[in-house]
């Protein structure tokens, strides 16, 4: 459903950025992405199940991008900062690690290949206990206060700044810098081939394979970090900003599947003979690679433009 504009003008006058304050602005959007992280926790530690560590782990994020866009204007209390939220991010991945794993060595693919079902035993044990440990963070007296924090500076907020002072002022020059640095990242000048077996690597010999995968999804994580941010400021400027998350979205889809297939051959890798699935598994994974790749490359050639077009929005204050 398109966005109901914050008002009607003709296409050629550009509607004014609406003078929405800093102050107010960060309060709703910290505000509204915490409680959906209540949520996602609430429904987490009730069945924790894939979707819900999904819905977990992109809420943290989605809260991490509100603060770290709004970071000049707020004072968080020292256990709520944002850093803590990463903390917390990073404790659930290796349950998200053995979730992928499993769904590749279940899946139609795996099963023709003759996946040995004690190797699926496993990692359901291991899915259990990376789980009790997720779900132990999650009750730990410090997540709980990190959380407190957030709800405490919501009915008393601290602010770093005017309350007089408009988003116009502030959010233009967060956008292009973001844009800016996005478009400068290493990911993009990688000259990526594959060798023999399939798998990626830097063509001009400067980075190791783990370098080089390292590097694309640091790539992934600064385009998500952009998304979320652009999902935040586009409707608070009254602009349009579906054609650059549409393309954020795309590369983390792209560069996200490299990655997962990065963890499960690293995983394929550490396996006995006896336990290694059949061959027409292993060509699966290839041909999810090079879909994947191929659809990274053609991302890359617009090199980040669609973001930063909407930083260059002629309707945006300019940074000096």
């Amino acid at each position: 459903m398109p966005r109901t504009p914050f008002c009607v003008v003709s296409s050629s006058t550009p509607p004014p950025v609406p003078a929405i304050s800093v102050t107010d602005a960060a309060l709703v959007a910290v505000a509204q992405r915490r409680m959906v992280l209540r949520n996602a926790r609430k429904r987490f530690l009730s069945a924790p199940e894939p979707d819900a560590l999904h819905d977990l782990r992109v809420a943290i994020r989605r809260l991490r991008a509100a603060i770290g866009l709004f970071g000049p204007a707020i004072v968080l209390p020292r256990r709520s900062r944002e850093d803590r939220l990463q903390r917390l991010g990073r404790r659930l991945s290796r349950l998200r690690d053995v979730d992928v794993l499993r769904g590749a060595l279940t899946s139609d693919e795996a099963l023709a290949s003759g996946v040995v079902p004690a190797l699926l035993e496993r990692l359901a044990a291991e899915r259990m206990t990376a789980a009790a440990r997720a779900e132990r963070t999650l009750r730990r007296q410090r997540t709980k206060r990190l959380l407190r924090g957030l709800t405490r500076w919501e009915r008393r907020p601290r602010f770093a700044m005017a309350t007089d002072q408009v988003i116009g002022s502030v959010l233009p020059r967060q956008l292009q810098e973001r844009a800016e640095a996005f478009a400068e990242h290493p990911g993009w000048a990688l000259k990526i081939r594959r060798d023999g077996d399939g798998r990626l690597e830097d063509a001009e010999k400067t980075l190791d394979r783990d370098g080089l995968h390292d590097v694309l999804h640091q790539l992934r994580r600064r385009a998500k970090r952009v998304r979320y941010e652009l999902e935040i400021a586009g409707p608070l400027l009254g602009r349009d900003e579906a054609s650059a998350v549409d393309y954020l979205r795309d590369i983390q889809d792209a560069l996200g599947e490299l990655q997962d297939v990065r963890v499960i051959e690293t995983a394929l890798d550490e396996l006995g003979p006896t336990e290694q699935p059949g061959g027409p598994f292993r060509h699966w994974l290839r041909e999810r690679r090079y879909q994947a790749l191929e659809r990274w490359r053609r991302l890359r050639r617009k090199r980040g433009s669609p973001v930063i077009a909407f930083a260059a929005d002629p309707a945006l204050p300019r940074v000096p």
